[in-house]
């Protein structure tokens, strides 16, 4: 019980932190002679390292439990040198090691900073990995992120040079109508309004050889003629701008559908609606 309440305050104080190695405090300790130990005096324990994977933390101010398990230690292994850090001289250490013969030597203060931190001992595992996994993702996300971006980047300035080729070819084919329309328009052609000035353009040509206007009255009313031959029974004729509008008796639909086609393949159009009962309404001009 108290192990797994141990390691549920430990996953508690980790949580949100970000830990590559956890590593025990005697572990950090300087490195031990190659036969011996390294030991070192804190406020409230003894931190003893032995040759790999021995070490320990001893408490203090036990009297003879201090005596009692440094004497277990020493059944472990017996040291031949000690290499003492931060102890105030070598007798309060070899007071808890009766009977021991070897060298003891002093060396500077312990520094957890200064302590090996590669080895086999990492517990930054499992439940106490504390986001490690996204701190090893992270790298490769922000590259493919800037990557990504610089994508996004590339695109919108492909398409915006494509929409300023695009305004530019546009703007060139407008100069390149305005410069052909000009001739037949005394100079006011503009794009998308030149067709009806060249229309009247060619009309008037076309008078002054003694042709009919291509929306001449007379022009419409021949190629209606020529269609509907005596079918069609006239009561009123009216004609304004290329227009030429008819009150005639009712027609059967097959033949307005006849006449359409015909006039169709002569561009012109044929337009029937029912003013009144038992007569209709047709309207013929040249297709735009």
């Amino acid at each position: 019980g108290s192990l797994r309440r141990g390691r549920s305050t430990r996953r508690r104080a980790l949580r949100g932190r970000l830990c590559d190695r956890i590593v025990p405090e005697e572990c950090l300790l300087a490195p031990p002679p190659a036969d011996g130990w390294s030991v070192t005096r804190l406020a409230d324990r003894w931190l003893v390292r032995a040759a790999a994977p021995y070490a320990a933390s001893l408490p203090r101010g036990g009297g003879q439990m201090e005596h009692a398990l440094f004497a277990s230690l020493l059944a472990t292994t017996q040291p031949a040198r000690l290499r003492l850090c931060g102890v105030d001289s070598t007798d309060e250490v070899l007071a808890h090691l009766p009977g021991w013969e070897g060298e003891a030597a002093r060396g500077d203060a312990h520094d957890w900073r200064s302590g090996r931190r590669h080895g086999a001992y990492d517990f930054a595992q499992g439940d106490l990995a504390a986001n490690r996994y996204w701190r090893d993702w992270a790298p490769s996300l922000k590259k493919a992120g800037w990557l990504l971006g610089g994508l996004l980047i590339a695109q919108i300035a492909l398409t915006l040079g494509q929409s300023g080729w695009y305004a530019w070819q546009k703007h060139s084919l407008s100069q390149q109508i305005r410069a052909a329309a000009t001739p037949w328009t005394g100079g006011q052609a503009q794009p998308g309004s030149s067709a009806l000035a060249m229309t009247r353009a060619v009309d008037k040509l076309r008078l002054s050889h003694g042709q009919p206007a291509r929306d001449d009255l007379v022009e419409l009313m021949g190629a209606l003629a020529a269609v509907s031959g005596r079918e069609l029974q006239v009561r009123t004729l009216e004609y304004e701008a290329g227009r030429l509008k008819l009150q005639v008796g009712e027609v059967p639909a097959e033949s307005l559908a006849r006449w359409r086609k015909l006039l169709a393949a002569r561009q012109i159009m044929l337009d029937a609606t029912s003013s009144q009962p038992g007569s209709k309404q047709l309207v013929v001009a040249r297709e735009p």
